[in-house]
């Protein structure tokens, strides 16, 4: 028993051995294929580049990373440029140029006032006032030869003529009153604690004298009222106050039976005041015709109501050359004139 023992255990030893010794055998045969092919590799190589000699102490170039200065530098170089011949902003002295240069420049010259901060702003506004002055001259030229234009067309600028229109105007104002005359009455609310209800009563005694319009005074007292024009009736209040929300004195009212009723006015007004608001209020709810409302008011010839154009016809509005001929039409159409054969107007 202990000799088989000591036979195996040398056995085992015998056999590790060999087994060791195989695994060193085969390292170093590894090892030496390794050896020798790393050998060929490199006489491969050297015969490969043996024209530059021997350079074991040559140093292989190393690669650096791009620093942040070069990367920008060339985001910059690839970002496009602006063509040739196309400026980058508004071109020098132009309305927009000096809309941003001038206060740039101002700023400049109070903060250093230097001879040459100071002379460039000037200049800068110079030239402001130069082109300011030459679009005032084109202007004047193109509204004074352009009869759609021009508003001497609407209301005449020289003395004599104008005074003629506005004659003219006055006298259609009174026919305008003496047509609602026929139809429609004035009501004036009089209230005898009101400061200013005594006052109006003399500008509506000179209506009372120049106009055959009726007239009554409502009183809230319901007494008589003295220096009244005796073709003025006094009434007293039943109710006209509260039912028709009259809460300031004194006020006047235009009264067209038999359920029109106007304010006029709701305080003090003088009597041209009154027969000018008279004609405003019969023009606007349609008592009267627009022909004649235009002659008592010719400041309101041609006016364009923009949100009432008759645009039936194809515009391009961002095309001038369309909608300018457009707006011209409109424009004699609410004039009631319009072009001749020859090119002129009516």
């Amino acid at each position: 028993m202990i000799g088989s023992y000591r036979i195996a255990k040398d056995g085992a030893s015998v056999s590790t051995l060999g087994w060791t010794m195989a695994v060193l055998v085969a390292a170093g045969v590894c090892t030496a294929a390794a050896a020798t092919s790393n050998d060929r590799l490199v006489e491969e190589r050297f015969f490969e580049d043996r024209e530059r000699g021997w350079h074991w102490y040559e140093l292989m170039p190393v690669e650096e990373e791009e620093s942040e200065e070069a990367v920008e530098t060339e985001q910059a170089t690839e970002q496009p440029q602006p063509e040739s011949g196309e400026p980058a902003g508004p071109a020098p002295m132009s309305a927009e140029w000096i809309r941003q240069e001038l206060p740039r420049l101002r700023d400049r010259a109070i903060d250093s006032p230097t001879e040459r901060n100071v002379q460039a702003y000037f200049y800068a506004q110079r030239i402001m006032m130069d082109k300011a002055q030459v679009f005032s001259n084109m202007a004047q030229r193109v509204t004074t030869s352009d009869p759609l234009l021009d508003e001497n067309l609407r209301l005449p600028f020289a003395s004599a003529a104008r005074a003629a229109t506005l004659a003219s105007a006055a006298e259609a104002k009174t026919g305008i009153v003496e047509e609602l005359s026929e139809k429609a009455g004035l009501w004036v609310f009089f209230d005898e604690t009101c400061e200013f209800c005594r006052q109006q009563l003399q500008p509506i005694n000179r209506f009372a004298e120049r106009h055959s319009m009726e007239m009554r005074i409502i009183s809230r007292q319901g007494r008589q009222i003295a220096g009244v024009n005796r073709r003025v009736r006094v009434l007293p209040d039943t109710g006209q106050f509260e039912n028709l929300g009259i809460d300031f004195t004194p006020a006047v009212m235009l009264v067209v039976p038999p359920e029109g009723f106007y304010i006029v006015s709701q305080g003090f007004i003088d009597y041209a005041s009154l027969v000018d608001r008279l004609v405003g209020a019969a023009g606007h709810y349609g008592l009267i015709e627009k022909d004649k409302y235009l002659a008592a008011r010719p400041t309101e010839r041609g006016v364009i109501d923009a949100s009432r154009l008759d645009n039936t016809e194809t515009v391009d509005w961002s095309d001038s050359d369309s909608w300018v001929p457009f707006i011209q039409r409109e424009i004699t159409r609410v004039y009631g004139i319009g072009p001749t054969p020859n090119g002129g107007m009516r």
